[in-house]
């Protein structure tokens, strides 16, 4: 009876370790002189892929997507209005070359005529109207870029931190899709990696670097 108890506890013990997985490696980032370094002491999360935890993302990228996608109609409307003000105003220049009426015409002196100046106001306004409308988009983004931490965070099961050479292993995720999560400041932006990788059982090794970086939807 004890030896098919013990044979019945390595059984189970074998079945919950092929339920489980690790997966380990290193984390690089490209410096703008072309430098790849490993990033130190960095947080790095794994998600599994629940069904929790894929409505929650489905409903947070709804709510992204309702509420970016006439920003990004609108800024697109104004990148046009823009084009359509500098051709206008170009082909006044031209015209005032041709007619033999200053030679440099972009610069705005005593010599600009009234429907010049009256481009140009409107290039400018175009111009401004264009910065609001990228601006609007980048506010929804980071809007919705903070909000996702909070749901984030109810689903992440295991997080560690990379040692001085960049490294990390992430131990006993459960076997199927999971999701590394990492974000790295880098001078003034932030490198985000939201990788599904298939969990299986033993040791998976996945480096994290520029080829891989990207993933995460709540973007500009």
């Amino acid at each position: 009876m004890r030896a098919k108890a013990w044979a019945a506890a390595i059984v189970l013990t074998l079945a919950a370790c092929s339920r489980t997985g690790t997966i380990a490696g290193n984390i690089f980032v490209q410096t703008p002189r072309g430098e790849v370094n490993p990033v130190a002491r960095i947080s790095v999360s794994g998600i599994p892929s629940t069904e929790a935890f894929e409505r929650d993302s489905a409903a947070a990228l709804a709510a992204f997507e309702a509420e970016v996608e006439p920003a990004r109609q609108a800024q697109q409307a104004a990148a046009a209005s823009v084009e359509e003000a500098r051709l206008a105003w170009d082909r006044a220049l031209a015209a005032g070359r041709t007619a033999g009426v200053g030679a440099n015409r972009r610069r705005r002196g005593p010599q600009t005529t009234a429907r010049e100046r009256q481009l140009w106001e409107q290039l400018r306004a175009a111009e401004h109207v264009l910065f609001q409308a990228k601006r609007r988009v980048w506010e929804v983004a980071r809007q919705h870029d903070g909000q996702a931490d909070s749901w984030l965070a109810k689903h992440i099961t295991e997080r560690v931190e990379t040692d001085a050479d960049g490294h990390y292993v992430l131990a006993g995720l459960p076997a199927g899709k999971t999701i590394l999560y990492v974000r790295v400041p880098v001078h003034d932006q932030i490198l985000v990696w939201f990788l599904p990788v298939l969990v299986r059982a033993g040791v998976q090794r996945v480096d994290l670097n520029e080829a891989n970086r990207g993933g995460w939807p709540f973007v500009p």
